[in-house]
């Protein structure tokens, strides 16, 4: 793993919704890409600059990820262990919010927020929600009052696929193919899972 690169940068430039960067090391010129707030904080082309990195390792490809502190690299390392979101929609998400508010935006369940980053959909948005903000019920749900009891479950577990924009068909159908004994976060989060997937 190349946890960190310090050297000349000699190329930077904007690509789609995040920068890249070219740091010389030893005479050797990674390419790496960042966040628009991380590029932001770099020094000019022909200065030193220093990274964090992180290596994606891919069939037909080693890509660098940079990031200017240890709190944007925690974040992007959260977010790609969301179904559907990879390492560039990360990019995307850290280039218009800094880690403290993603955090905010997470805890509020604010979807219409997140879906502002460029690739993130509504529903993407609340996946991403859902997965990470630690509180389903809230963030997902919209506040849906949660009962107890298998067929209450079921009902109620549809109801917070409706309010993330699934239609009352792909609600029942996916909560009707879910194992029993699920809590009621725990149907929703797989019924997502099957939905994203399908």
């Amino acid at each position: 793993m190349i946890r960190s690169l310090r050297g000349k940068i000699t190329y930077g430039g904007v690509c789609d919704s995040y920068y890249i960067t070219v740091i010389e090391v030893g005479g050797v010129g990674f390419e790496i890409k960042t966040s628009l707030v991380t590029a932001s904080a770099l020094p000019k082309i022909g200065e030193e600059a220093a990274l964090l990195t992180w290596l994606l390792v891919r069939e037909d490809a080693l890509e660098l990820y940079g990031f200017e502190k240890e709190e944007e690299l925690a974040a992007f390392k959260r977010l790609i262990t969301v179904s559907g979101v990879g390492a560039k929609m990360a990019l995307s998400l850290l280039s218009i919010f800094t880690p403290n508010k993603l955090t905010q935006a997470l805890a509020s369940g604010d979807a219409k927020l997140i879906s502002k980053a460029k690739g993130i959909g509504p529903k993407l948005a609340q996946r991403i929600i859902l997965e990470l903000s630690g509180n389903p019920a809230k963030s997902a749900m919209n506040e849906i009052t949660l009962t107890s009891g298998s067929a209450a479950d079921q009902v109620t577990a549809a109801d917070a696929l409706l309010a993330l924009g699934y239609s009352h068909n792909e609600a029942v159908a996916a909560v009707a193919a879910l194992p029993e004994g699920l809590s009621v976060e725990e149907q929703v989060k797989a019924a997502l899972q099957a939905l994203f997937r399908g």
